[in-house]
């Protein structure tokens, strides 16, 4: 119901920080919701539109969820690809670097190299 408020605001207003802020919000809070559902699939597409609509300094929080939410959906290789962009970036706290660990892990098992 969020999005459908939102999305007329958008659509008139789409480089407005606080309209692009509300959506992104929206999609991630949904994504987290799909999450604990069980819904992984959808939980891909909403942290995958959240990183969209995020300023640069936000994406790489989004972009692990994104990452554990694609393995957990059986989307090994896209999950492994971000993990190897997000690993490059520093000051991780040590349990994003044990999800990071664990999408590797899973990786290992399913894809060549």
């Amino acid at each position: 119901k969020a999005l459908a408020t939102v999305t007329p605001l958008a659509e008139k207003n789409s480089d407005h920080p606080i309209v692009r802020r509300t959506i992104r919000n929206t999609h991630s809070g949904r994504a987290t919701a799909y999450v604990r559902l069980g819904r992984f699939a959808d939980a891909v597409t909403d942290y995958q539109a959240a990183v969209k609509l995020s300023p640069r300094e936000d994406q790489p929080r989004l972009r692990a969820a994104l990452a554990t939410a694609q393995l957990r959906a059986g989307q090994v290789a896209e999950a492994v690809a971000e993990v190897d962009g997000l690993r490059k970036l520093s000051g991780w706290p040590p349990a994003t670097y044990y999800d990071f660990a664990c999408v590797y892990a899973v990786g290992a098992g399913k894809t060549a190299g």
